[in-house]
């Protein structure tokens, strides 16, 4: 497995940080050393001075310089070590070294000048006389101040420093075997606990970072192995909670998804933590309103309003909704309630929205329908009601008005047979299933048109009006003959009905495409208001109910035509222009789809 190695990226810093701190250390050491080891020769040096001192004091006060001279030269042999005298002006008065009349005034001497003051003056430089480093220790003679002599002795440094040196190779020899110690040392600290820390460094952000597939190299012994493997352990554990996390809820996903109603979830805040599709699309939000506040993503109010209201009361309540989503008008129930937590606390504010719309619709529909055909039925019954009740007089008294009478009952007889005739038609190509009860063929084009022209015939030439054949399409349609004449007849009859006396009418069969045929009626009649289109389609629809009436029409041949089209998988269309006609089109396919087994 590929990881960065820290520890060994940064093992020279530490080397370099170990060997920094030994030589201060180092340096530390050896410079306390050199000034213990020096106040120890000044100390030396300074007892020796005191001694001298007692030694010579009376040689020195007295006078005798000749005798002075030889003594310090004596002593200084004995002992190695340089005495010189200096009297109150600085003036040499003996040197076991040096002639006196050679040497200049020592008055400035720094340790002259303290000795001068009654104390012990105790000073270190390099002598230009003898060319090395010396220590000098400058004693008063006389206990008084300032005293009328000093007794100076000083001795080499050199042996000092050279001890000193040794002593300095030694400290720092040391220091770099324990350096080389620690630096191996720790290199194999990194190694053996280092490395595996690091592993288990760089494994565990991975697992942190999601990646649940990772794992820590086991080391072969050591606590470090029973900690990778409890991490190991971890993350196959946390893949496997997971796992089945994700695929519940993938599984409650797509139960949700799959439900015909709207789920809205939501915290106790009214922030959506979850919808499905459905809610999106019924109350036409963003898809990506998950953490946004339900007053936010959608601009019906009745719809917060009534979270906040099931967050208030706390129990299931349900409330209508009319709203408008794009343009349309729905009709929604919506059911909310609260979403309980694992100790029955609320941990949100659950709403299921349900579509009424088609509902609804199919409600006003079947209300509108038999309205409609009470209507329908009522006019003639009472027509032939009344005609019945006078019939009887007429037939003894008026022949010819009983005659009219008898006319008219046959008039509204055949008109509540066709009426009857239509719906049953109309709820047989409503009922589920129906297309698999018809036969679909292959039948010519100019067959279905020529057959449809003749049926109609008779009822145009009383109105005077030509039927004139188009283009026709040279092939076959496979379809219910049946049918798609009738389609075409209740568009020719409406044709001639709606067109004025000596006009003409056009029947054509074109294909659109090498898949498509399209029927087409074109009338040069009255025509039909633009805003009435939209619903010519529907059952008992009329744009001039009463010269509908007067015409004959039960207002349902239209319908019968769509539901004939949708059955044959095709399209109906109309275009029309006041006063200057309308054309019919009915696109059908050549070839109707393989029915399900």
């Amino acid at each position: 497995m590929f990881r960065p190695k820290s520890f060994l990226l940064r093992y020279p810093l530490y080397v370099l940080a170990l060997a920094l701190v030994m030589l201060i250390v180092i340096w530390a050491r050896s410079e306390s050393l050199s000034r213990s080891y020096m106040r120890m020769v000044e100390q030396d040096i300074a007892v020796r001075a005191e001694l001298l001192r007692d030694q010579l004091r009376g040689e020195i006060t007295s006078g005798a310089e000749e005798k002075l001279r030889r003594d310090c030269r004596r002593i200084g042999q004995q002992i190695k070590t340089r005495i010189t005298v200096i009297d109150a002006d600085g003036r040499v008065m003996a040197d076991s070294t040096t002639a006196p009349e050679e040497m200049d005034n020592h008055a400035g001497r720094p340790e002259v000048k303290t000795a001068m003051t009654g104390e012990t003056g105790i000073s270190r430089r390099h002598s230009i006389t003898r060319e090395r480093d010396m220590v000098y220790v400058a004693l008063p003679v006389e206990d008084r101040v300032p005293p009328q002599h000093i007794l100076r002795i000083s001795a080499s440094v050199r042996s000092v420093s050279g001890i000193l040196a040794l002593a300095k190779r030694d400290i720092i020899l040391a220091g770099v075997v324990t350096a080389l110690i620690a630096a191996l040392l720790s290199l194999f600290l990194i190694h053996k606990v280092g490395m595996p820390i690091e592993d288990i460094r760089y494994s565990a952000r991975r697992i942190a970072a999601g990646d649940l597939n990772t794992r820590i190299p086991i080391p072969a012994r050591g606590e470090i192995r029973g900690l990778a493997e409890a991490i190991n352990n971890m993350a196959e554990q946390l893949k496997t909670r997971l796992a089945e996390q994700l695929r519940s809820r993938k599984e409650r996903d797509a139960i949700l998804a799959s439900l015909f109603e709207g789920v809205i979830a939501m915290n106790n805040d009214l922030e959506i933590i979850w919808m499905n599709d459905v809610a999106v699309r019924l109350l036409g939000v963003s898809p990506d309103a998950g953490g946004s506040h339900i007053y936010e993503v959608q601009r019906h109010t009745a719809v917060s309003e009534f979270a906040e209201h099931i967050a208030a009361v706390r129990k299931l309540e349900q409330l209508d909704l009319e709203i408008g989503v794009q343009g349309h008008e729905k009709t929604l129930k919506l059911t909310g309630n609260i979403i309980h937590g694992p100790d029955n606390e609320m941990i949100g504010v659950l709403i299921v929205i349900s579509d009424f719309t088609e509902i609804r619709r199919l409600e006003n529909f079947r209300r509108d329908f038999v309205a409609n055909v009470s209507h329908e039925i009522r006019t003639p019954l009472t027509a032939i009601r009344g005609a019945v009740e006078t019939l009887h007089d007429a037939l003894k008294h008026d022949p010819a008005f009983a005659e009219r009478l008898m006319d008219m009952i046959v008039r509204h007889c055949d008109r509540l047979n066709a009426l009857n005739e239509d719906i049953l038609c109309l709820a047989a190509l409503e009922r589920e299933g129906a297309g698999e009860e018809f036969v679909y063929e292959p039948v010519a084009a100019g067959d279905l048109l020529n057959t449809s022209i003749n049926l109609c015939r008779v009822k145009a030439k009383q109105k005077n009006i030509r039927l004139e054949l188009g283009e026709v399409f040279d092939g076959k349609i496979e379809c219910d003959r049946q049918l798609i004449e009738q389609t075409l007849i209740n568009l020719i009859d409406n044709a001639v009905k709606y067109s004025e006396e000596g006009s003409k009418i056009e029947i054509a069969a074109v294909q659109n495409d090498p898949d498509h045929v399209a029927l087409s009626v074109c009338d040069y009649g009255i025509g039909i208001p633009e805003k009435h289109l939209p619903r010519l389609f529907e059952r008992f629809y009329r744009v001039d109910k009463a010269r509908s009436r007067k015409l004959g029409g039960t207002g349902l041949g239209l319908s019968i035509v769509k539901h004939v089209v949708q059955l044959h998988h095709g399209t109906v269309d109309v275009r029309s222009s006041v006063g200057h006609g309308s054309t019919f089109t009915v696109c059908l396919p050549l070839r109707q789809p393989p029915k399900e087994a």
